[in-house]
């Protein structure tokens, strides 16, 4: 029968509270167990290791889910971008190869188009560069879920 001083966040977390609902427990009197402060001041108790239930695992997939669901997206509004901008491009080059009668007024609406055009595509590979970052937040948010406790996960703490 192992028994450790354990701290109240521990302890907490096993059995599936907050630390306040185990200090307002042994300050009622109805957790009945040993306990310490630290010199630190952190609150400390008894308990038999073997009795203590498990952990309870997180249910992480419906974040899972949202998350792959979420980076599908992004990634089809990547491709979708990258193709409207080969369009452009080729749209562009059609434009410059099908006219040479006027050259000097030619030449000036594909400065204008072309300007237009680059900003476009500056603005697409923006989008495309903010999707792709998304998405390798969304992974890395993924990740760090994961390794995250469930309580942490459940009260949105750090």
């Amino acid at each position: 029968m192992p028994e450790e001083w354990v701290p109240i966040r521990a302890l907490a977390d096993r059995r599936g509270v907050t630390p306040d609902a185990i200090q307002k427990q042994l300050k009622r009197g109805r957790l009945d167990l040993p306990w310490r402060r630290t010199n630190t001041g952190r609150l400390e108790i008894l308990v038999d290791l073997d009795t203590l239930p498990p952990m309870p695992e997180p249910d992480t997939a419906p974040v899972v889910a949202a998350l792959e669901d979420r980076i599908e997206e992004l990634q089809s509004t990547i491709q979708r971008v990258i193709l409207e901008r080969d369009a452009e491009r080729a749209w562009l080059e059609h434009e410059r190869a099908g006219r040479h009668d006027d050259a000097a007024r030619h030449a000036e609406q594909l400065t204008q188009q072309a300007s237009e055009m680059a900003r476009s595509i500056a603005e697409e590979a923006a989008k495309a560069g903010s999707a792709q970052q998304e998405a390798e937040n969304l992974r890395a948010e993924l990740a760090a879920l994961r390794r995250r406790g469930f309580l942490d996960r459940l009260l949105n703490r750090g």
